[in-house]
Order: structure tokens, then C-alpha cells, then sequence
């Protein structure tokens, strides 16, 4: 499946994101880069047209400031995805799932982050200052999981 299409249906359709758990650890991973991306093109256009100071790092060559902020910017959302995927191992356990593992949780958090992380890119580039935005975040992030996770059908009682 393409990223383009991961990214739709992280926005819409949770049942089909549940099924996103079962994809190679690699596709989320991929998601979570394309995702940052993605969310940075407002800053790396500000960036090149001179919008936005390009003083904040120093004077190095603008495409080393754009890589440096890319990787910066990716890290903290891999940061983010882990913290939030320890938190689905404890809405796993309110929920009663036992076939769920950190890897499953790791992987639906990487697209529960989608809707939140485009509402605050949006926020900030609109140049609005939250009080609390990274709280608010990942409270948000954490109820996009919920739904999500509530979206994963339950193992059919087998019959013996």
C-alpha cells in the first residue's frame, strides 16, 4: 500500500487503520518519515523564500539547516510514537486485548499521530501560540489510538 493512501485512511477510516498492526515494521517507520515531511513543507518553504529566519541554527548552507531540522524534527516524532504506543499497551489492557503486543501499539500509534500532528502543524504555521500544545497533542494522539485500537475486531470464541 502506498504512503499516499496510509495517510487517507488514517484520516478517515479507523477500521482499516487497525489493520495497518499487521504491516512490516518498516511501512510505519516509513509513514512516520513521510508524515514529518510532509507537515515541514510550510517551514521549508518559509525557509527557502526567506519568510522565516534561517538565522536559528547559524551560518550554515540552507540545505544542511533543512536536513538538520528534518532529522531533528523526525526524531521527536518517533519519540513521540513510542511514548504513545506505551500508552496503548495500557488502553490494551482497559480494553481487555489480549493478542495486542508493543509492536502492534507501536505501529497504529505511528498513524493515530496523523490527525493531530496536522492540526498542530496547521496551528503553528497559522502563528498561534498554545499554552499546553504538546499536552494537548498527545492527549488527542491518545484518543485517536483509542478509537482505533476499539476498531481492532475481537478473536472469534472458538468451539471445542
Amino acid at each position: 500500500m502506498k504512503l499516499s493512501q496510509q495517510f487517507l485512511y488514517s484520516l478517515y477510516s479507523f477500521k482499516r487503520v487497525s489493520a495497518f498492526r499487521m504491516l512490516k515494521v518498516g511501512k510505519p517507520i516509513g509513514y512516520v518519515f513521510f508524515l514529518t515531511l510532509l507537515t515541514m513543507i510550510p517551514v521549508l518553504l518559509g525557509m527557502i523564500f526567506d519568510t522565516r529566519s534561517t538565522e536559528a541554527i547559524g551560518t550554515l548552507p540552507l540545505p544542511v539547516e533543512l536536513l538538520i531540522l528534518y532529522v531533528i524534527s523526525t526524531s521527536i516524532k518517533f519519540m513521540d510514537v513510542s511514548i504513545l504506543a506505551f500508552i496503548g499497551l495500557g488502553l490494551n489492557t482497559y480494553l481487555k486485548r489480549k493478542n495486542i503486543q508493543y509492536r502492534h501499539t507501536w505501529a497504529l500509534s505511528a498513524y493515530a499521530i496523523t490527525i493531530p500532528t496536522l492540526v498542530l502543524a496547521i496551528v503553528e504555521n497559522l502563528g498561534l501560540v498554545l499554552s499546553g500544545d504538546y499536552v494537548l497533542y498527545m492527549a488527542f494522539s491518545t484518543v485517536m489510538l483509542y478509537i482505533i485500537l476499539q476498531a481492532i475486531p475481537k478473536p472469534k470464541a472458538r468451539t471445542t
